[in-house]
């Protein structure tokens, strides 16, 4: 099959907008296999599961970077995928979600200030690569938790469309519990 472009792009204007808004976290043996994509787009799920919301206003973040390997021939492309989630404030309870989010595997939606929500290690999942508690030197340093999730894909991450008031509120035959709720 020859990869071929399909189509170019001009000028456009300068009203993207970046930033992080939310970050909602699965458990991926939730979702695993159970999304419906339409036109490279995140369209329903069939699954039961809980989105465990992390609101971070411009506080973490995302990147998706291509990489070509000779190893794997002439279609040798992934796409590591890195978000960075950003929690002020320690708490006993934090530090539990913390210990899980540290050994566990995830599929994460990602919200963006663009009103965009991207699923992440939608086929593979997204594992913690670092992180780090800090309590910081100064009255006024960072107090809280950093992590940093990845995971490489095939593609880059899809969009989930038609969401409305909520993320994932586009996934109509799922059955969603929201973690802290809307």
């Amino acid at each position: 099959m020859a990869c071929i472009q399909t189509a170019g792009k001009v000028q456009v204007c300068a009203e993207a907008l970046g930033g992080v808004k939310e970050i909602l976290l699965v458990a991926f043996a939730d979702l695993d296999g159970t999304l419906t994509i339409t036109s490279n787009e995140v369209a329903d799920s069939s699954a039961t599961f809980t989105a465990y919301r992390y609101k971070v206003r411009n506080t973490s973040g995302e990147k998706q970077g291509v990489t070509e390997t000779a190893e794997m021939g002439g279609s040798g492309n992934f796409f590591k995928q890195a978000i960075e989630v950003v929690i002020p404030a320690q708490t006993t309870a934090d530090m539990v979600n913390f210990d899980a989010l540290v050994k566990g595997r995830v599929m994460a939606f990602v919200w963006g200030n663009d009103n965009v929500v991207r699923c992440y290690g939608r086929t593979r999942g997204m594992e913690a690569e670092g992180g780090e508690i800090s309590t910081g030197k100064e009255l006024g340093d960072f107090n809280g938790y950093k992590l940093t999730l990845a995971g490489e894909e095939s593609l880059p991450a899809y969009e989930c469309t038609n969401h409305t008031t909520n993320a994932l509120d586009n996934l109509s035959t799922a059955t969603i519990t929201y973690s802290p709720t809307y």
